[in-house]
Order: structure tokens, then C-alpha cells, then sequence
């Protein structure tokens, strides 16, 4: 028989997994216990043949409301499953950046301006891919160790800084002017992580390059290429 609460994880990004949690409505609880308030209340229930028409009633009340009120399914945060890509400097670096994007992530909740959320959305886009790309290039994890294991929690470290600064409600000349320097520095940052991540893909941008070539070149030799290509048909 199924719980109440069916869970499944599903990964809706790199390191958010989150757990798909169907739960029942209590409409069909609520019908039950209607059925043997408004019983007791029309018929009395000191015989055996009471109770025992009072429960066939309810389960019929449950099967039916049941249907009518299936319930819904909802996606809440669950604990990653831990990282195994059989490179055990890519897995720590993996294991690292995962828990750096949660934080990020809590911490963009508690920022009330669109601006500096919509920069925090967008450094944790770029540096999910960059997770992405090391789980699925394990042996090309050292080209980003500097950048997960300094720049990324770095950023963490100073939005967190942000976010207590905020929290003090005052507008005073150390507090706004920290905060305006955090505000200014993700404007230099979030270009370098795209750089990061682009510079990531060098190696299959040059391999297309040389593939596009190389089948360019074959294509010119066999006269497939323009008015050639169209008198071979």
C-alpha cells in the first residue's frame, strides 16, 4: 500500500535535486468522520449492525471523495545524492560547488532588490553548467579548481555578507558603501564565469573547426559544393 507522501528525486538543475512529493487531500479523512456525526445523529449506534453500516457507508464516502480529491503533487528541496564520477578530485570539486549553489540560492531568497537577485540568478545558472561540464569531463576538473574552490564561494561569502548588511535596516556610510562595492563587483564578476565557461568548450570548439574543415575540403573535392552539388542530382 502507498504512503501518504510518495517521494522521487528529481535533478531540475545542476546540484538542485529536488524531491517530487505527491500528498493526499484530507477532504476524504473529513468525509469519514462526516459520515458518523451526521449517523450518530439520525440513527443510534449501540448495535453491532449500526457500526458495522456506519463503516461500509464511510468506506464508500472515502472511495468516492478519493477521486474527487486526488490530491497534488509538489517539488521540494531534497539532499543530493553524492557525486560519483570515478575522478576523485572532480568529485570533491562536485560535492563543493553543489553546496555552494544551495547557499546562493537561500541567500538570493532573502534579497529583496530584483536587480541584485537577477545578477545571483545568473552567476548560479553559469556556475551550474560549469558543474554540468566537470560532471560530464571529469578529467578536465583541474582547469576549474580555482574557480570553485576561490571564486565561487568568495561570491558566496560576500552575498552572505550582503544579505546580514541588509538585514540592519540602516543606511549608513559603511553599510551602503560595502554594499554598493558588492552590488558593483558581480557586475566583473558574472562576465568572468561566462569566460570560465566558455573557455571550457576550446577543445570541442576546435575539434568543430577542424571537423568543419575537414568536411569542407571533401565536399570541394567531390564537386559537391554550389552549382556542382546541384548537377550531381
Amino acid at each position: 500500500m502507498k504512503s501518504a507522501a510518495q517521494a522521487e528525486l528529481i535533478e531540475t538543475a545542476p546540484g538542485v535535486v529536488m524531491k517530487k512529493v505527491r500528498r493526499k487531500s484530507p477532504v476524504p479523512i473529513y468525509g469519514i468522520g462526516a459520515v458518523w456525526v451526521v449517523y450518530a445523529l439520525l440513527f443510534p449506534l449501540y448495535r453491532m449492525s449500526d457500526f458495522l453500516i456506519a463503516a461500509v457507508l464511510s468506506a464508500g464516502v472515502w472511495f468516492l471523495l478519493e477521486r474527487l480529491f486526488p490530491g497534488k503533487t509538489e517539488l521540494v528541496p531534497a539532499e543530493a545524492p553524492p557525486v560519483s564520477t570515478g575522478d576523485t578530485l572532480a568529485d570533491q570539486l562536485l560535492t563543493d560547488g553543489r553546496a555552494q549553489l544551495q547557499k546562493l540560492r537561500e541567500l538570493n531568497q532573502a534579497i529583496p532588490e530584483p536587480e541584485v537577485s537577477r545578477k545571483i540568478d545568473r552567476m548560479t545558472e553559469i556556475a551550474g553548467k560549469i558543474l554540468a561540464f566537470v560532471r560530464e569531463n571529469p578529467q578536465k576538473a583541474g582547469t576549474v579548481r580555482k574557480f570553485l574552490n576561490y571564486y565561487l564561494p568568495t561570491m558566496t561569502d560576500l552575498l552572505a555578507s550582503y544579505v546580514r548588511m541588509d538585514r540592519q535596516e540602516v543606511a549608513g556610510k559603511n553599510i551602503s558603501g560595502a554594499m554598493t562595492e558588492i552590488e558593483r563587483i558581480m557586475d566583473t564578476v558574472i562576465p568572468a564565469f561566462e569566460k570560465q565557461l566558455d573557455a571550457l568548450f576550446q577543445d570541442e570548439a576546435l575539434d568543430a573547426s577542424v571537423d568543419i574543415e575537414v568536411l569542407r575540403s571533401m565536399l570541394v573535392q567531390e564537386g559537391l559544393t554550389g552549382s556542382d552539388f546541384a548537377s550531381k542530382e
